[in-house]
């Protein structure tokens, strides 16, 4: 079973419908993968057992999908989340997710907020400037200080924006992956209940 997040949730399902049919010997695979393979190897060691096996495989990737209570995100979006390190990158991903365009909003809020430091530090002249000319000036040259200083203020406020996140992309690799593997306690838990096994704990 070759990675990669999608296929580790199909294969549950295609693993199912195959043991209708065959026994399954010398499974494994990479990545997302082998935690599918292991799972179904689990379900084939526990296929005779009232507990476990397929017909508790079968139901896993429906758990996956499901949203917990008041939670917009599904249960997988839980087990694959960023080291601290990346949490800016990875928040600005997940909110292009989805709506096209429309998701234009919540990718500048998730920069600005992951970037916040680096944003005001560029808001500042403009703003400083914007002070300076409500101290000095008046009426109409005061209205002309005032559109430079807002200009200036937001265009440097996203390029300093942008020169965060330009240094937290280079310095990604330093930090390694984005996003960590599932929780190694809940993936052994449910090994052990697809074998057929009581212990929800991964044998601890």
């Amino acid at each position: 079973m070759k990675g990669g997040i999608t296929s580790g949730v199909v294969y549950p399902l295609a693993a199912c419908e195959l043991a209708k049919t065959f026994l399954f010997k010398n499974i494994g695979g990479t990545s997302a993968g082998a935690i599918a393979a292991a799972a179904t190897a689990a379900a084939e060691l526990g296929r005779d057992s009232a507990k476990g096996g397929f017909r508790l495989l079968q139901d896993l990737p429906k758990f996956l999908g499901d949203q917990p209570l008041g939670d917009p995100n599904p249960n997988l979006f839980h087990f694959f989340q960023p080291q601290k390190g990346t949490k800016p990158l990875f928040d600005i991903c997940m909110a292009a997710l989805g709506n096209g365009w429309g998701a234009l909003p919540r990718v500048f809020l998730a920069a600005t907020k992951g970037f916040l430091s680096w944003t005001l530090l560029g808001l500042l002249p403009g703003l400083f400037f914007i002070m300076l000319a409500w101290q000095r000036t008046s009426g109409i040259f005061f209205l002309v200080c005032l559109e430079i200083g807002v200009f200036f203020a937001l265009g440097l406020g996203l390029l300093s924006m942008a020169y965060g996140l330009y240094l937290q992309v280079a310095l990604v690799d330093r930090l390694s992956q984005s996003a960590g593997w599932p929780s190694p306690r809940w993936a052994a838990g449910n090994i052990w209940r697809f074998m057929g096994n009581d212990r929800s704990d991964g044998g601890a």
